[in-house]
């Protein structure tokens, strides 16, 4: 039984504002918040300014950010406008349709941007929820980018993070990382992101971004659903048994070897003969998520979609989205 709900902690009162209680207040908050994010994010690569000049469009960027809130208002706005869709439920009822409810072991979880613990309430699942400014105890104050990308989570839940990220560069990284995060053959991947993200120009749309997914070993389990705001994938790892990449690192070491031994007989005299032995302190290999994504790109990336994402999209607006594939996911010369 699942009994009574516990009330978010929302932190305390924000200093740009009252509370957050209306969706269409809370839309304006997140929205104004990436682009002053993405707007910083432009300074900071920006070559022709001074040190002085960077440093005061730092300083009135930041007080944009103060004056509508910082980041616990950004939090509260982002719970209010995703209260009337409930990720958790979608997430267990798919996973039920699809037949992953498994009574015999826990599904291990990884829940990318987790702003509640409702996913934590399913008893079936192992749930490691993360993000980067925590609002509740049980969710672990934790960068993406510093989960190291090993396949081990069954099922992993990125619900309006990408969308997060204020660079392209970096977006496309994060769509790597997260299908290298799932156990080959059966990992499922729920991408939520904003229909005007996926509809940019800079994106091309649900078919462009489809390429793109397929293109890093994510296919379609379940036909993308659309609504006037969100667009929802269910993505699962194509990586198929007879076809190991030879960058995959995740093979069982062969722990037995042939070596020659010299062994001297009663006699004094010295033979040389073969045999096996086993290696008991073999290290186990590590999976090495890079290798895996240019060997992925390389083999199933369709050439017009690998031209569209590898624009330079560095000098896009703050307030239009775009993904890029950088050269190091591309380089296949390691």
């Amino acid at each position: 039984r699942m009994g009574r709900k516990r009330k978010l902690h929302l932190g305390s009162t924000p200093i740009g504002g009252a509370a957050v209680k209306s969706r269409r207040l809370a839309r304006e908050i997140t929205s104004k918040y990436h682009v002053i994010q993405n707007e910083k994010a432009l300074v900071e690569k920006e070559t022709d300014l001074s040190a002085k000049a960077k440093q005061q469009k730092l300083s009135a960027l930041d007080e944009q950010m103060t004056e509508l809130g910082g980041t616990n208002r950004y939090q509260q706005a982002s719970i209010i406008s995703t209260q009337h869709f409930k990720t958790s439920k979608w997430v267990a009822s798919t996973l039920e349709k699809l037949g992953r409810h498994n009574k015999s072991r826990k599904l291990n979880v990884l829940e990318v941007g987790a702003i509640n613990v409702q996913l934590q309430q399913y008893n079936w699942m192992d749930v490691r929820a993360i993000d980067l400014n925590s609002q509740h105890p049980q969710i672990e104050e934790q960068d993406f980018f510093g989960v190291e990308p090993q396949r081990q989570y069954d099922v992993v839940v990125c619900s309006m993070v990408v969308n997060c990220v204020n660079d392209p560069i970096r977006r496309g990284e994060m769509l790597a990382r997260l299908s290298c995060q799932l156990v080959p053959e059966s990992g499922i991947l729920f991408l939520v992101l904003p229909a005007r993200c996926i509809n940019s120009k800079h994106v091309g749309g649900v078919n462009m971004m489809t390429s793109l997914l397929a293109g890093l070993g994510l296919k379609h389990v379940l036909p993308v659903r659309q609504t006037p705001k969100l667009i929802f994938f269910i993505l699962g790892n194509s990586t198929e048994k007879k076809k190991k990449h030879a960058t995959e690192s995740t093979e069982e070491c062969d722990t037995t070897q042939s070596q020659e031994v010299e062994t001297i007989s009663s006699a004094g005299k010295t033979t040389t003969s073969s045999k096996t032995v086993t290696n008991v302190n073999t290290p186990e290999v590590v999976f090495n998520w890079k290798l895996h994504v240019r060997a992925q790109l390389a083999s199933t990336l369709k050439a017009g979609t690998l031209k569209h994402f590898t624009q330079d999209f560095s000098e896009v607006p703050p307030n239009e989205f775009a993904i890029q594939l950088s050269e190091d996911l591309l380089d296949t010369g390691m």
